[in-house]
């Protein structure tokens, strides 16, 4: 674990993250100093930081959390809570060619009921049931950006 949350280790770790799993699509963000430059904060020329400039770099894009919506960050955050507590329960199964990390998502997507879905359903069912129909053109609310559904 790092010990300062900065620009610079902010970058890091999407750094580690990409090598590992790729260059994700998207990223999402609150809107901390270390990600995202307000317009009191210390910016440079561009207005951005050294993170924004990175991820826009690698064609991710920047999604913000909104602004007194700690519901979003509090449901990453207990996902990463949960994964605390539990992965060592999968890391104990000794299976070939299985990772852990692995493991205890499709566990959590696929599995684990959750309280704050309808009738205890997981994600993969939450998922499925919110999809738009193929064919359908879903508008992003926060950029207003049109996505075909395939």
């Amino acid at each position: 674990m790092l010990e300062n949350a900065t620009s610079l280790n902010a970058i890091a770790v999407f750094e580690e993250a990409c090598n590992a799993y790729g260059t994700p699509y998207s990223v999402l963000t609150d809107h901390g100093a270390r990600f995202y430059a307000m317009e009191s904060a210390k910016k440079d020329s561009k207005g951005y930081t050294g993170f924004e400039r990175h991820v826009m770099k690698n064609g991710t894009r920047h999604i913000l959390t909104r602004v007194g919506h700690m519901q979003t960050n509090g449901k990453i955050e207990r996902l990463h809570d949960e994964i605390q507590h539990k992965l060592h329960e999968f890391e104990s199964i000794m299976m070939r060619k299985s990772d852990p990390m692995y493991l205890f998502m499709r566990w959590y997507n696929y599995d684990r009921p959750h309280m704050s879905l309808n009738d205890g359903e997981t994600p993969a069912e939450a998922f499925e049931r919110k999809m738009a129909p193929k064919g359908e053109r879903v508008i992003d609310e926060q950029t207003g950006e049109g996505y075909d559904v395939g």
